[in-house]
C-alpha cells in the first residue's frame, strides 16, 4: 500500500496555501512553554488584534507540538480558530492557516472526522475573503479529499479530487488540474494493492498523466511512471525500479 500511504504526505509541484508571516522579524530563542502560554493569554485578555492573537497562538502551538504535547497544541489551535473564524473576510489567509493547522493536529490526535471538518473550514475561510477565481481555494479543497483517506472513505476522496480537477480546468488553472489528477491516480494505485477492482481505473489515471501533452503535467509524468511500478507483479517491481 505504498501509494496509499504516500498520498497522505504528497509534496507536489503546486505551492501550498500562502501562509502570512508574523509581523516584523521574529527570533525564537527556546522560550519556556509557560511564557509562550502567558503571552498568548495576555493577548486575548487585552483584546489584541486578531492577526496578532493568531500569530501568538501559532507560535505557542508549534512549541507544544515540538514538546510532544499533541493534545495541548490541538486545543490551542482549536480555541484560536473558534475565536477568529468571524474575521475570515478580512484575514482569509491568517484564519485559513489556523484552520488548516487545526485540521492537521486533529488528524495527529486520531480524529479524522474532525480533521476533515476543519479542512472544510479552511475552504470557508478562504472563500470569505478571496475571489472565487483564486486557486488557493481549490488547493484547500484538495485537502478535504486527503482528509477522507484516514477515514477510509476512499470513494469520497476520489470524487473530491475529480471535482477539483474539473473546476480547475474550467478556470484554466492547469497546475491544479495536474495536482488533483495525480492525487487521484496515486490513491487508486494504493487501493488496487488490496482491491483489484481499482486496478484498471488506476492504470487509466496514470496513463492519462503520462501521455498528456499539457505542459502543467510535465512535473508529474515521472512521478506517475514511478507510481505505476506498484501495478506490476511483485517480482517485477524491483527490476522496474532499477531500470
Amino acid at each position: 500500500m505504498l501509494a496509499l500511504v504516500a498520498i497522505l504526505a504528497v509534496q507536489a509541484a503546486v505551492p501550498p496555501i500562502d501562509e502570512p508571516s508574523v509581523d516584523g522579524e521574529v527570533v525564537v530563542v527556546a522560550r519556556p512553554l509557560k511564557d509562550l502560554a502567558a503571552d498568548w493569554q495576555a493577548c486575548i485578555d487585552r483584546s489584541c488584534p486578531p492577526k496578532v492573537e493568531m500569530d501568538r497562538a501559532m507560535v505557542y502551538a508549534e512549541a507544544q507540538l515540538s514538546a510532544g504535547d499533541y493534545g495541548g497544541s490541538w486545543r490551542t489551535l482549536r480555541t484560536t480558530k473558534q475565536r477568529n473564524m468571524k474575521h475570515a473576510e478580512g484575514l482569509p489567509l491568517d484564519v485559513a492557516r489556523i484552520a488548516r493547522a487545526t485540521s492537521r493536529m486533529a488528524d495527529l490526535n486520531g480524529e479524522p472526522p474532525v480533521a476533515r471538518y476543519n479542512a472544510t473550514e479552511t475552504v470557508a475561510a478562504l472563500r470569505a475573503g478571496l475571489t472565487s477565481a483564486d486557486g488557493r481555494i481549490l488547493l484547500a479543497k484538495l485537502d478535504i479529499g486527503d482528509a477522507y483517506v484516514p477515514e477510509r472513505k476512499f470513494d469520497f476522496a476520489l470524487a473530491q479530487y475529480a471535482r477539483v480537477s474539473r473546476e480547475a480546468k474550467q478556470k484554466g488553472l492547469m497546475p491544479l488540474v495536474a495536482e488533483a489528477e495525480y492525487r487521484r491516480a496515486a490513491l487508486l494505485v494504493g487501493l488496487s494493492q488490496d482491491e483489484p477492482k481499482y486496478r484498471s481505473s488506476a492504470r487509466r489515471a496514470l496513463d492519462g498523466i503520462i501521455t498528456s501533452g499539457e505542459p502543467a503535467m510535465q512535473g508529474y509524468r515521472d512521478m506517475a511512471r514511478l507510481t505505476a511500478i506498484n501495478l506490476l507483479p511483485e517480482k517485477k517491481q524491483q527490476a522496474a525500479m532499477l531500470a
